[in-house]
């Protein structure tokens, strides 16, 4: 587009644009081709809320109530051990003394006595004893909590701008497939759409040609390439001549 509309005036440029209804672009094309097709072709396509979906992460959205239970389980076990031992030693003494006196029948003292007498005594005592204990504890708990639990969702937190938007028109247009193209006609959006594998027809160049006179006839906008050239080329002479000149006539070459 560049190559044949570059060199013309911008009022060629503007009627090719403005007047070709239906538009076919094919890949292939420059970065300034794909970007301009891009602008013309593919607004319709443009969506500025895309989300940038590397950007998404999860957000809070709201809340919900949970109940949360709690149980607990312990155990214990304790023993204890302890032994002891006693000795004793006893040591007792005594001492006693007395007198004694015998009467006769007739009452009178016949006689009398006397005694004494010590006493001594001694102990040992001893003993040993021990005592062990063992006790066991068990512990359960159980509980009950309300909470507010938080909903998650994966939301977009940037969308993309319209350079960002733009670049990927422009790819599209360019990495088209092999025979894939976008057609984009009247009041309808772009459509990407790929020609047909068509095998080779079993016509002759006769034929052919017959074909292409009959056409020609029956349209006189049917015109060979070399023949559209060089009415574009007497196009832009007139123009160029300016506004005086608005008598100037150039001819249709013949198709």
């Amino acid at each position: 587009m560049a190559r044949i509309l570059g060199g013309r005036s911008e009022h060629i440029y503007q009627a090719v644009m403005t007047n070709a209804q239906t538009k076919v672009v094919f890949g292939g094309l420059s970065d300034a081709d794909g970007e301009t097709l891009a602008r013309e072709l593919l607004r319709e396509l443009f969506d500025y809320n895309r989300p940038k979906e590397i950007l998404n992460k999860p957000v809070v959205v709201g809340f919900e109530r949970v109940i949360m239970r709690s149980h607990g389980f312990a155990e214990g076990v304790a023993e204890s051990s302890a032994t002891s031992s006693m000795e004793a030693q006893m040591t007792a003494m005594g001492m006693g003394s007395g007198m004694t006196q015998t009467f006769g029948a007739d009452g009178l003292p016949i006689g009398a006595g006397a005694s004494h007498v010590d006493t001594a005594s001694s102990g040992m005592t001893t003993g040993k004893g021990s005592m062990s204990a063992m006790s066991r504890s068990v512990v359960r708990s159980e509980g009950e909590s309300e909470a507010l639990r938080p909903i998650l969702e994966v939301m977009p937190t940037s969308v993309e701008n319209q350079d960002e938007i733009l670049h990927q028109a422009t790819l599209a247009i360019r990495k088209l497939p092999k025979r894939g193209f976008f057609l984009t006609r009247p009041d309808q959006p772009p459509t990407l759409m790929v020609t047909p594998d068509v095998d080779d027809p079993m016509v002759s160049q006769r034929r052919v040609a017959t074909f292409l006179t009959a056409a020609r006839e029956q349209s006189p906008f049917i015109l060979r390439s070399d023949a559209v050239s060089q009415l574009v080329e007497q196009r832009s002479d007139v123009e160029s001549l300016g506004d005086d000149d608005d008598d100037q006539v150039f001819s249709v070459p013949d198709p």
